[in-house]
C-alpha cells in the first residue's frame, strides 16, 4: 500500500506557487491524486488564496517488477538501489510531465469534458509544518485545473449513494462516452479509464449530469490510421479488470508490437457499465468464466432480477456488454459514436412512456429530413401558415404535428411519433426530388400507410439550386405545358400530379402537392408563403385549389378594408403600446449592451495585464466603435479601464513600466541584443527567425528557410529551420542551422545576421550541430563563438574567419563529463569552461588548457580578465545516472572566485581568492541559478565614492551580493519567485533589473542600501528579458514577446519644486499635498516639500507652499530653518486676513528639542508673529514633538494644542505660558480630536469618559466648557478608535464610536439627529459627500454611500486595502472621492517593494453607484478640484480629470 501525503502538507512549485493538501481523491497505477487548495504567503504564514479546489497528481507508480517507497522527507525512491527501477521511475515521471501538453492539445480541440493540466514540475519543495520550513524532493507533480463544479469521482459517487437505478447508470455511461468521444476526436486514447478517473457532476436524473475525464498519464497519441504507435517499453497504467485483453498481451510480452485503438477505451467503459450494474469487480479470468457459463452473457438471471431490468431492455443491455467486452478487438465497438447509439437506445427504452398524443387529433403530420436545415425552415414556416390560415366559409385547420427530434438508426419506433401518425389525417413529406430514399421517412411512411391511403400523403419538393432533376417524365411534360402557357393558376406553374417515393423497397405514387424549388432559401420560402401552402391546404380542407385561391383573395380584400377602419380606431392605443414596447426593447438592448461592455472591460484588463495594450484599448472601446459614439461611455467601468490602459496621470519620471506592444507567438527560443541593443530574435515553430525592434515597436524582419537555403551550401538541410540563436552585440546575432540527431549525421551551419540591415552578412560550416536535448553551453562575442555539441564536445570558432579554432573534449582520464557552462573573458583571450568534474581555462592564443579547480561546476563568469567566478557544488544525494537528461541531483552549491594568474600545471589548483566560499541552500541541478558581474558605487568613511566590481549570484529565489575582490558575501535579497535573469542598467550603476518567473521585473538598488521595487508585472510566466538603451523592457513570456516602456501620459504638465535656497535639496524630494478649508468656505492647496538630504532614509518636511484651491497662483512659500522640520500647520482667518500657523521643531529628537510657532500672513506674504517654544512654561520643549494638532484662535495670541496622550493645552503666546486643561467635572479622561466652530468662538472636543464618548463645547472667549451643551454616546467597547468628521459648513458632525455605531450630531446644540449602524468595519474613515446629502464610509474591505434622508445605504463597492493606512477625502459638491495611501512603506517579504502611495480615485454616477476611476502612484486629488497631481523626482506633474470623450481621443493617438 502506498504511503500518501497527509492533510495540511504544503507543496511548493518552482516559481513559488504553493498548495495545501486537503485529502485524497483517488489513485491510479502511475500515482496518487490529491485534493488541494492554493495558499499564498501573508507575513510569516501562508493563508488560503480562495476556496477553489485543485487536483494534484504525484508520481508514485505501482509496478509488478519494482517496489517504491516514500522516505521520511516525502521523496519517492526505489526500494532497492536499482538502475532499472530508477529508469522506470524516471520514465513514469516523464510520462506524467507530458500530460500537460496532451491535455492542452485536447482542450484546444474544443473538448470540454476533461480536467486539463495547468502546472507541471519534475521536483518540488515540501513542508510538513504549514510552510515554516521547506525542503526539496525529487517527486514529479502536476496540477490540474480547478475542481470547482467538477463534482466527485464515480467511485465516490457510487460508494456514497449505493447502486442507482438502471436509467441513472446508463445516463452516466452515456455522458462518459461523450467525454471519451471528444478525446478520440482530438487524436488521443486515454487507456486508463476507471471509476476513479471519471468525475461526475449534476443530477443523474436530468440534463445537468456531466462527466469529466482526468489523469492522462497513460494516454497515447493516435496516428493517421487511428491507432497509436507500438507502446514498446513504456508502461501502461490501466487498472485490473478495466484493462483490455490487448493491453494485457502487451504487458505480458505476448503481443509487444500490438497497436492500440479506440477499442481499448471502449472495453474499459463496458467493464465500468458491468461494475455499476452488478456492484461487483471481475478479473479478466473471472469475466471469461462468466461468459462461458452463461452462453456468452455477462448478466446472470439473478443479476437481471436484482436490477429489476424490464424484459424489453434485457436483450439490448446484454448486447452492449457482449460487444464492448469482446476479447477480440476487431469484433468490439470501434468508435464511441457506435457505442453511443446502443447506449442511447437502451436509455430511451428504460425511460417510462407517458404519451401526450393519445386522444389528440391532427389535420396533418409534417415529415422532413432533420439533418436538412432548409427543410426544417420550410417545415416550421408551413406549420405556422397552416395553423393560422383563415378563409370565410371554411373550417379552420386545427392542429398540425411537427416532429423536430432526430432519431438514431437503431432506435425502436417512438411511441409518441406513432401515436401522432395514427391521429393525423394527412402526411406531408418535405423532400428533395427523390425524397423517398430516406430510411427514416420510409419507416414512418410505411407505418402511416398501414392506416391511411396513398392519396393521404402530400409531397412538397424543396430543393435549392437544382442541377440534375429527377422529376418524372410526366412532371417534365407538365412543366413544358406550363411554359407554353397552356396551364397557369394564380401565376404558379402546374406541377406533376404524382411524386415517386420508395416505401418498403417498391415505388409508391403520392400526390405532388407543391413544387417550391428555387435558387435560394429566400426564394423557396417566398414561394411557400405565396402559393405553396395553399396547395397543401386545399386537400386538407377538401376544396379545389382554384376555389381556395378565390376565397383567399376575397378574404384578404375584406380583411384589408376592415383593418383600415380598425386601425383608425385603435391608433391611439397602439401608439401607446408601441411606445411601451419600444421602451422595453430599448431597455433590454441597453442591458445587453451593458453586459457585453462589462465583459469587454474585464477582457481588456486581462489583455493589459498580459502585455497587450493595443488589444486592451480596442476591447474597452469596442461598444462605442460599434455605436459610433465617441462622447459617452456605455458603462462607467470603461473610464477606469481606459485610464489604466492609457497610463493616465503618469508623468514618465518614475521607474515604472507599462506595455507598449505585444507580439503573440509560440516561440521555441528568444535571444536579445547585448549592451542595451534594441532587437529580440525569436525562433517560431516553422523554424523561422522573427526579428523584433524595440525602437520601431514591431517585427521588422523574418528570416525563413528559403532565404537560408539560398545562402548556405546545398548539402545543408534546412527543412528543420533554425535551431538556436545567440546575440553577438547590439545589432548582430548568430544562428545555427542543422538539428542534432542520434539517427544520422547532420551537416550544420552558422549564419551571422545584421538586424540593422536586415540581411545575412556571413556564414560558415560547423563540424557538428549545437546540442539540442538540453540547455547548451554557449558563449560568444564579436569575434569568437563557443558552443557545446553532442558527444561531449566543445567547439571554438573564429567568427571573423569562419574557421574552427579548437575542439575540446570534456574528459578526465578515462571518464567523460558533461559541460555545464562557458564564458569568454572581456578581452576575448581566454575561455572559462565548467564541467561536472572541474573548472578549466582555455587560452585561445596558445591553445592550452589549464585546470583551475577539480570541483564540479554549475556556472562560470569572468569578473575581470584574470579572475573567474563559479558556482561549484557537492552532490548530497544521487539516485540516477548524471548522464541522463532527467537526472535530479540534490546538491550543495558554493560561489567561489579564482585567480588564474598563478601559473601551474594542469594538475595544480590555482589560488582561490575566497577564504570561505559563499554557501547557498541545498538545491537540485534543475533549479534556476546564475552569475553576473556588476559595478556598485560605494562610499567610504570619508564620504568618498568609488566604483567597485561586485558579483551577483542567484539560486532559485535568492540573490547574493559578493565582493569580487575578497569573495565575501555582503548582502542577500530574497524574492517570492525564482529568478530568471538579471540585467544591468546602461543608464545607472546604482540599480539593476531582476526578472522573476512569476512575471515580475524588479528594480533593485545596488548601492550601500539594497532595496527592491516592482517596475512591471506581466500576468504570465517569464522566461527572459532585456533592458534597452532607450529605457525599454523586452520580455519573453509563454505567449510571445512583450515590449514595455516607462509609463507616461504625454498630456501631463510638469512643474519643478520652488525653493528659495541655493541648493537643490528638493530635486530628489518626495512631495505631498493636502487641502485646508476655512469656516468661510475658502479652500487652499498646501504643497509639502520634503528634504531627504539630511539623513539617508529619512523624509523631513522642510518647506510648504500655499495656493488657492483652483489656481496655480503661489500665495506663500515658507522654508523652515536648517536643522528644523515643520511639525504641523493650520490655516485660520479673522477680520484682518488669512494666516498660516506653523509649528516648527528642531529635527534632533532629544530632551532639549527647541522650536517655534510662527504666524504667517497669506495676504502680505510675511511673518506676523514668532514665538520661541523653549521659553514657554507648562510643557517641556520635547513635549512639542508629541503634539498631534494645533488650533489657533482668531486673535492669533492663543492656541489650543492636543498631544498623543489626549491631553489638551491652552497656549498664551503673549504671556509665554502653556497650561494643561482638565475636565474633571465632566469626567473626561482624554481628548481624541478637536474642531473649530464656523464662527471661531467655540472648539468642539471629542473625548472619552470610561466606556462612553463625549462631545464638549469649549468657549474660547471664557476659556471654559459650556456645561449646557454636551452629548454622550451609548457604551462602546472600543472608544480609543473613535473619531469625528465634519460636514461642509461645520453644522453637524459624524461621530464613529470605534465599534459599530455612527452618530449624526448637530453642532450648535450637540443634538443627536440619527444613528447609522456600521458592522464589521476595519480602519473606518468617514466623510460627508455631495452637499452633505450622503455619508461616505470606507474601510479596508468596502466603500459605502449612505443616504442621510432615506436612512439607507444606496451603493457599495468592495475593495482590498489591508496593507496600507488610507486617508479618505471627498468632494463637497462634486462627484469624486479618493482613498490615499498615506505612508511610504516597504514590505521586504513581498516583491512589491516600496509602496507607491497610490491615490485611488472613485466617482459616483447619477444613480449614486460607486465606480473606480483611476489609480495614481504618488498621486493626489483634492476635494472639489479637477486637477490630478503626481509627485516625482523632478517635482510634480498635473492634469485635469479626463472625460470619456477625452479618453476616446487619447486612445486614437496611441
Amino acid at each position: 500500500m502506498r504511503d500518501y501525503l497527509k492533510e495540511k502538507t504544503f507543496v511548493r512549485f518552482p516559481g513559488g506557487e504553493c498548495y495545501e493538501i486537503l485529502g485524497m481523491i483517488g489513485e491510479g497505477g502511475s500515482g496518487l491524486i490529491y485534493s488541494a487548495g492554493k495558499v499564498v504567503r501573508q507575513g510569516e504564514n501562508y493563508v488560503k488564496e480562495n476556496s477553489l479546489r485543485f487536483a494534484l497528481k504525484e508520481c508514485y507508480p505501482i509496478s509488478r517488477q519494482f517496489n517504491f517507497l516514500r522516505m521520511q522527507s516525502g521523496e519517492i525512491v526505489p526500494e532497492n538501489e536499482s538502475e532499472a527501477a530508477a529508469n522506470y521511475l524516471r520514465c513514469v515521471a516523464s510520462m506524467q510531465l507530458n500530460e500537460g501538453q496532451m491535455t492542452s492539445e485536447i482542450y484546444d480541440s474544443e473538448a470540454i469534458r476533461l480536467i486539463p493540466i495547468q502546472r507541471i514540475a519534475s521536483s518540488v519543495e515540501i513542508s510538513f509544518d504549514k510552510g515554516q520550513h521547506f525542503h526539496y524532493v525529487n517527486n514529479a507533480f502536476t496540477v490540474m485545473a480547478s475542481m470547482e463544479n467538477k463534482g466527485e469521482s464515480i467511485a465516490s459517487w457510487y460508494q456514497k449513494n449505493g447502486r442507482y437505478t438502471m436509467e441513472m447508470i446508463f445516463r452516466v455511461i452515456q455522458e462518459t462516452l461523450f467525454a471519451v468521444r471528444e478525446v478520440h476526436l482530438a487524436g488521443y486514447l486515454h487507456l486508463d479509464l476507471q471509476e476513479g478517473n471519471i468525475f461526475v457532476t449534476g443530477q443523474p436524473t436530468d440534463e445537468s449530469l456531466t462527466c469529466f475525464l482526468l489523469d492522462f498519464g497513460s494516454a497515447r497519441k493516435r496516428l493517421a490510421d487511428g491507432l497509436c504507435a507500438p507502446v514498446g517499453d513504456q508502461p501502461i497504467f490501466s487498472s485490473e479488470g478495466y484493462r483490455a485483453p490487448e493491453i494485457v498481451g502487451i504487458m505480458t510480452g505476448e503481443t509487444p508490437d500490438f497497436r492500440l485503438g479506440p477499442e481499448a477505451d471502449l472495453y474499459s467503459i463496458g467493464y465500468l457499465l458491468l461494475y455499476l450494474l452488478t456492484g461487483r469487480r471481475y478479473s479478466t479470468r473471472m469475466l471469461e468464466d462468466v461468459r462461458k457459463s452463461y452462453d456468452g452473457h455477462y448478466l446472470t438471471r439473478k443479476n437481471i432480477q436484482d436490477m429489476k431490468c424490464p424484459p424489453h431492455v434485457e436483450e439490448i443491455i446484454q448486447h452492449i456488454l457482449e460487444k464492448a467486452l469482446e476479447t477480440d478487438s476487431k469484433k468490439r465497438y470501434h468508435t464511441a459514436e457506435e457505442m453511443l447509439k446502443d447506449v442511447s437506445a437502451a436509455l430511451n427504452a428504460l425511460r417510462p412512456y407517458h404519451s401526450q398524443i393519445v386522444g389528440m387529433k391532427y389535420d396533418a403530420y409534417i415529415l422532413y429530413r432533420s439533418d436538412n436545415i432548409l427543410h426544417k425552415h420550410v417545415a416550421v414556416t408551413l406549420q405556422k401558415l397552416l395553423e393560422h390560415f383563415r378563409t370565410p366559409g371554411l373550417k379552420r385547420i386545427q392542429r398540425v404535428f411537427l416532429d423536430e427530434t432526430e432519431l438514431s438508426a437503431d432506435y425502436q419506433a417512438d411511441k409518441q411519433v406513432m401515436d401522432a401518425l395514427k391521429a393525423s389525417r394527412y402526411l406531408i413529406i418535405i423532400g428533395q426530388d427523390s425524397s423517398g430514399d430516406d430510411i427514416w421517412q420510409s419507416k414512418e411512411v410505411k407505418f402511416f400507410l398501414k392506416t391511411h391511403k396513398p392519396s393521404d400523403v402530400l409531397t412538397i419538393l424543396a430543393v435549392q439550386n437544382p442541377k440534375q432533376s429527377e422529376i418524372s417524365e410526366s412532371s417534365k411534360a407538365a412543366e413544358a405545358s406550363n411554359m407554353s402557357g397552356t396551364s397557369e393558376v394564380a401565376g404558379i406553374a402546374a406541377v406533376s400530379e404524382y411524386a415517386v417515393v420508395k416505401v418498403g423497397g417498391r415505388d409508391r405514387n403520392f400526390p405532388l402537392a407543391a413544387d417550391i424549388r428555387g435558387a435560394s432559401e429566400k426564394e423557396i420560402l417566398k414561394k411557400l408563403k405565396k402559393d405553396g401552402f395553399l396547395r397543401i391546404a386545399a386537400p386538407i380542407l377538401s376544396v379545389p385549389y382554384d376555389g381556395l385561391v378565390q376565397r383567399y383573395r376575397k378574404y384578404k380584400l375584406r380583411k384589408r378594408i376592415t383593418m383600415a377602419a380598425v386601425c383608425l380606431s385603435v391608433a391611439a392605443v397602439f401608439t401607446v403600446y408601441a411606445l411601451y414596447q419600444s421602451y422595453q426593447i430599448a431597455l433590454q438592448e441597453t442591458i445587453a449592451r451593458r453586459n457585453k461592455a462589462q465583459n469587454l472591460c474585464v477582457q481588456a484588463m486581462d489583455q493589459y495585464d498580459r502585455g497587450d495594450k493595443e488589444a486592451a484599448i480596442d476591447s474597452a472601446l469596442q461598444m462605442n466603435a460599434e455605436a459610433g459614439d465617441t462622447e459617452n461611455y456605455v458603462i462607467p467601468e470603461q473610464l477606469y479601464t481606459l485610464n489604466t490602459a492609457l497610463d493616465s496621470f503618469e508623468s514618465g519620471y518614475r521607474m515604472h513600466y507599462s506595455p507598449l506592444q505585444k507580439v503573440s507567438g509560440d516561440f521555441s527560443q528568444v535571444a536579445f541584443s547585448k549592451n542595451g541593443g534594441e532587437y529580440s530574435y525569436a525562433i517560431n515553430q516553422e523554424g523561422e527567425l522573427e526579428v523584433f525592434s524595440a525602437k520601431e515597436e514591431k517585427m521588422i524582419w523574418t528570416l525563413d528557410t528559403a532565404a537560408i537555403q539560398s545562402f548556405v551550401d546545398e548539402t545543408i538541410e534546412t527543412e528543420d529551420g533554425i535551431q538556436f540563436v545567440e546575440a553577438l552585440d547590439t545589432h548582430r546575432a548568430i544562428v545555427f542551422i542543422g538539428k542534432d540527431s542520434v539517427v544520422k549525421d547532420v551537416h550544420a551551419y552558422a549564419l551571422v545576421i545584421d538586424a540593422d540591415s536586415r540581411s545575412i552578412i556571413s556564414g560558415f560550416p560547423l563540424e557538428e550541430p549545437i546540442i539540442s536535448y538540453r540547455t547548451a553551453a554557449v558563449s560568444c562575442n564579436e569575434r569568437y563563438l563557443v558552443y557545446e555539441a553532442s558527444k561531449l564536445k566543445l567547439y571554438v570558432y573564429d567568427i571573423t574567419k569562419g574557421s574552427q579554432v579548437e575542439c575540446i573534449l570534456a574528459e578526465t582520464g578515462n571518464k567523460e563529463y558533461q559541460f555545464t557552462d562557458v564564458s569568454i573573458c572581456e578581452d576575448g583571450s581566454k575561455i572559462a569552461i565548467g564541467t561536472e568534474k572541474r573548472l578549466i581555462v582555455y587560452d585561445i592564443e596558445s591553445k592550452q588548457l589549464q585546470t583551475i579547480a577539480n570541483v564540479p561546476i554549475g556556472k562560470v563568469v569572468w569578473t575581470d580578465n584574470s579572475h573567474v567566478a563559479c558556482m561549484s557544488y557537492q552532490i548530497q544525494q544521487k539516485y540516477f545516472a548524471s548522464s541522463d537528461p532527467w537526472s535530479r541531483e540534490k546538491r550543495q552549491y558554493a560561489i567561489e572566485v579564482y585567480d588564474i594568474t598563478n601559473q601551474g600545471n594542469a594538475e595544480t589548483e590555482n589560488e582561490k581568492t575566497t577564504a570561505d566560499a559563499v554557501m547557498t541552500d541545498l538545491a537540485f541541478d534543475t533549479d534556476t541559478m546564475g552569475l553576473k558581474v556588476i559595478h556598485r558605487n560605494v562610499t567610504d568613511e570619508n564620504g568618498n565614492t568609488e566604483t567597485k566590481t561586485a558579483l551577483l549570484g542567484w539560486m532559485r529565489s535568492n540573490l547574493y551580493f559578493i565582493d569580487a575582490e575578497t569573495g565575501k558575501a555582503e548582502d542577500v535579497l530574497a524574492f517570492q519567485s525564482d529568478i530568471v535573469s538579471i540585467q544591468s542598467r546602461t543608464d545607472s550603476e546604482d540599480s539593476i533589473f531582476v526578472a522573476l518567473y512569476d512575471g515580475k521585473v524588479m528594480q533593485v538598488t545596488t548601492s550601500e542600501t539594497i532595496g527592491k521595487r516592482k517596475a512591471y508585472e506581466v500576468d504570465n510566466e517569464l522566461d527572459g528579458f532585456s533592458y534597452t538603451s532607450d529605457k525599454k523592457l523586452m520580455m519573453y513570456t509563454e505567449e510571445g514577446i512583450v515590449l514595455c516602456g516607462l509609463s507616461k501620459d504625454g498630456e501631463m504638465v510638469q512643474h519643478s519644486f520652488s525653493s528659495d535656497s541655493s541648493d537643490d535639496r528638493f530635486v530628489d524630494a518626495t512631495g505631498s499635498m493636502e487641502e485646508m478649508r476655512l469656516s468661510s468656505g475658502e479652500a487652499y492647496r498646501l504643497m509639502w516639500l520634503n528634504d531627504t538630504s539630511r539623513e539617508e532614509g529619512t523624509i523631513v518636511r522642510h518647506a510648504v507652499e500655499v495656493y488657492p484651491l483652483h489656481s496655480d497662483e503661489l500665495l506663500l512659500h515658507y522654508e523652515c530653518e536648517d536643522g528644523n522640520t515643520i511639525k504641523m500647520v493650520k490655516l485660520t482667518e479673522n477680520d484682518t486676513g488669512t494666516f498660516l500657523c506653523v509649528l516648527e521643531l528642531a529635527n534632533d529628537r532629544n530632551d532639549e528639542t527647541t522650536g517655534k510657532i510662527k504666524v504667517l500672513s497669506l495676504d502680505e506674504e510675511s511673518e506676523q508673529f514668532s514665538y520661541a517654544l523653549d521659553g514657554q512654561e507648562g510643557v517641556d520643549a520635547s513635549g512639542w514633538l508629541w503634539m498631534t494638532d494645533i488650533m489657533p484662535v482668531q486673535d492669533l495670541c492663543h492656541a489650543m494644542t492636543l498631544n498623543r496622550d489626549g491631553q489638551l493645552y491652552w497656549v498664551d503666546f503673549e504671556k509665554g505660558t502653556v497650561e494643561p486643561l482638565s475636565f474633571d467635572e465632566n469626567e473626561c479622561e482624554k481628548i481624541l480630536s478637536m474642531s473649530m466652530s464656523p464662527d471661531g468662538r467655540k472648539i468642539l472636543l471629542l473625548g472619552v469618559k470610561k466606556d462612553y464618548l463625549q462631545l464638549l463645547s469649549y468657549d474660547v472667549q471664557n476659556q471654559q466648557i459650556d456645561a449646557d451643551t454636551t452629548w454622550q454616546s451609548e457604551p462602546t467597547s472600543n472608544p480609543e478608535n473613535a473619531f469625528l468628521a465634519e460636514n461642509s459648513d461645520g453644522s453637524q458632525v459624524a461621530v464613529y464610536d470605534g465599534n459599530a455605531e455612527c452618530y449624526l450630531i448637530e453642532t450648535a446644540h450637540l443634538k443627536q439627529k440619527q444613528v447609522v449602524d456600521i458592522e464589521n468595519a476595519k480602519n473606518l474613515q468617514l466623510s460627508f459627500f455631495e452637499n452633505d446629502q450622503f455619508l461616505l464610509g470606507a474601510d479596508s474591505e468596502c466603500i459605502w454611500l449612505y443616504d442621510l434622508d432615506k436612512h439607507q445605504v444606496v451603493s457599495s463597492y468592495v475593495v482590498s486595502m489591508r496593507n496600507h493606512a488610507m486617508q479618505l477625502t471627498a468632494d463637497i459638491s462634486g462627484s469624486y472621492f479618493t482613498l490615499k495611501e498615506i505612508w511610504v512603506t516597504e514590505n521586504i517579504r513581498q516583491d512589491e517593494g516600496m509602496s507607491k502611495q497610490n491615490c485611488h480615485i472613485y466617482f459616483v454616477d447619477e444613480s449614486h453607484q460607486i465606480y473606480p476611476y483611476a489609480d495614481v502612484a504618488f498621486g493626489y486629488r483634492l476635494p472639489d478640484e479637477e486637477m490630478v497631481y503626481q509627485f516625482n523626482s523632478d517635482g510634480y506633474a498635473e492634469h485635469p480629470l479626463y472625460t470619456f470623450a477625452d479618453l476616446y481621443k487619447k486612445a486614437q493617438k496611441e
